[in-house]
């Protein structure tokens, strides 16, 4: 079983309320020494990882992003000028902006890479995070890609520490990690060194475990559409000596529903490879990212197919025999109400658009079984041809 990398994002308090001297000769300088041992031991133990660092104060400035050359890090964070020209100022309403940013960055790491997973450790002074409707929302999307968040929480006195606790449970409430409060920069050196040295749990070597409606909800959001072929394409694909074939199924015509790449082709929007749907589907039910989403075989960006077409192929799994295709009927019903989801889908049949200038909206029909929608053109044509439906296998009624 292949471990999973961890890229680990530490967002470092560089606000008024890091000034404090409680902690020898400051807040800041003791969280930035904690900072330079996590580093240290990191990569002694796991150089394969990768580390961003983020100081908020009155704006968020990158120290480092997604990173393995920790000399170069610590460094730049050991030095005289750095301490001279990073002096904590401002108040603590930018973490929120620092957190939006991180997690941005996740979100386009998740989008293009797979087989990694992030964590996030947040080291400060604040005496509570503000949960405004902001921050539940982020904090919504931070739980619904899994993302691991670590609260290190600098306080000078011990009787603060249940308080603090309640203060921060709010947002540390439907997140993984942990509230970690410190009244000395022993305790704190101690635990930042023993979270360098640790390994996370999870091994697998997939994008994210699928426990929720709302992680589902958070990778839809990321993944991005299968692309049509441009004109310039389907000439290509028209050409009887053209070699573009599908990547997954390297054929012209799918094996599925001997559609030609020219009337079922799609295409990956980041790296370009051809695909018949069909095939998309079939590779889409193969993985385990979850709901309608797969990773391209080539480039591994984050797609999602038509819902439709994978509940085709999970369909035709039971169209074994001559028995169970009498067994297994649909109806095509007419659809009555177009509402704009319908307006956006293509035709099951031929792949284009259900509406143009010359369709009318009330032509419009849908399988009963797997939502694929046809024209009635399409429709009467699939008729004649097999009586079943194109994109699910089963037989007409």
């Amino acid at each position: 079983m292949n471990e999973m990398i961890t890229n680990w994002i530490l967002l470092v308090d560089c606000t008024e309320n890091m000034k404090d001297n409680d902690f020898r000769p400051s807040r800041f300088q003791v969280a930035l020494k904690g900072v330079q041992k996590f580093i240290q031991m990191k990569f002694k133990f796991f150089p394969k990882e990768f580390l961003s660092i983020y100081l908020f104060s009155n704006k968020t400035q990158i120290l480092a992003q997604l990173s393995r050359d920790s000399q170069s890090i610590l460094k730049q964070l050991m030095s005289q000028k750095f301490l001279k020209t990073h002096k904590p100022e401002g108040n603590g309403e930018e973490l929120y902006f620092a957190l939006e940013h991180a997690v941005n960055f996740i979100r386009s790491q998740i989008q293009l890479i797979g087989g990694q997973k992030s964590r996030i450790i947040i080291i400060t002074g604040l005496r509570q995070i503000p949960m405004s409707v902001e921050m539940e929302k982020l904090v919504k999307i931070i739980e619904g890609l899994n993302i691991y968040v670590d609260l290190f929480i600098f306080t000078s006195k011990k009787k603060e520490n249940a308080s603090r606790t309640i203060n921060f449970s709010q947002f540390m409430e439907k997140l993984n990690g942990e509230i970690n409060i410190f009244t000395s920069k022993k305790d704190y050196y101690e635990k930042i060194i023993s979270y360098a040295k640790q390994k996370d749990k999870l091994k697998e070597a997939h994008l994210i475990p699928q426990s929720s409606s709302n992680t589902s909800d958070s990778l839809m959001e990321i993944a991005q559409d299968l692309r049509k072929p441009t004109n310039d394409e389907i000439i290509q694909m028209k050409d009887p000596l053209s070699m573009l074939r599908c990547q997954i199924c390297f054929s012209k015509k799918s094996p599925i529903t001997h559609k030609s790449l020219k009337v079922s082709g799609r295409f990956c929007p980041h790296c370009g490879i051809p695909m018949h749907l069909s095939c998309a589907g079939t590779w889409t039910d193969k993985t385990d990212e979850g709901a309608n989403l797969f990773r391209c075989p080539y480039c591994y960006t984050l797609l999602k197919v038509p819902m439709y077409i994978l509940k085709g192929i999970r369909s035709r799994k039971f169209l074994v025999s001559a028995e169970d295709k009498a067994k297994f009927v649909v109806k095509m019903i007419k659809v009555k109400e177009i509402s704009p989801q319908i307006e956006s889908l293509d035709c099951a049949y031929c792949n284009k658009p259900l509406f143009n200038k010359e369709e009318k909206k009330s032509s419009i029909f849908r399988c009963s079984h797997c939502n694929a929608h046809y024209h009635i053109k399409c429709l009467e044509k699939m008729y004649k041809k097999s009586k079943t439906c194109e994109n699910c296998g089963r037989k007409i009624i």
